[in-house]
C-alpha cells in the first residue's frame, strides 16, 4: 500500500470515525429521554396505586361507619 492509499484509508476512517460518534451521540439522547419517560410512567402508577388505595380505605370506611340496609 503506497503512501496515497494510505493517506485514503484514513480519510474514510476518520469519516466513518466522524459518522459513528454522532450516531453515538444521537443514541446518547435517545435513551436520556427513554430514561425520563420511564421515571415519568413509574410516577404516574405509583400515583395510580396510591389513589387506589385511598378510594379502597374510603369505600371500607363508609360501608363501616353506614352499613348497607338489607
Amino acid at each position: 500500500m503506497d503512501e496515497q492509499e494510505q493517506v485514503i484509508a484514513i480519510t474514510k476512517l476518520q469519516t466513518e470515525l466522524t459518522h459513528t460518534t454522532e450516531k453515538l451521540g444521537e443514541l446518547t439522547n435517545s435513551v436520556t429521554e427513554l430514561t425520563e419517560a420511564w421515571r415519568t410512567a413509574t410516577g404516574l402508577i405509583n400515583f395510580v396505586k396510591w389513589l387506589a388505595g385511598l378510594v379502597t380505605a374510603g369505600t371500607i370506611l363508609y360501608n363501616v361507619i353506614l352499613p348497607s340496609k338489607g
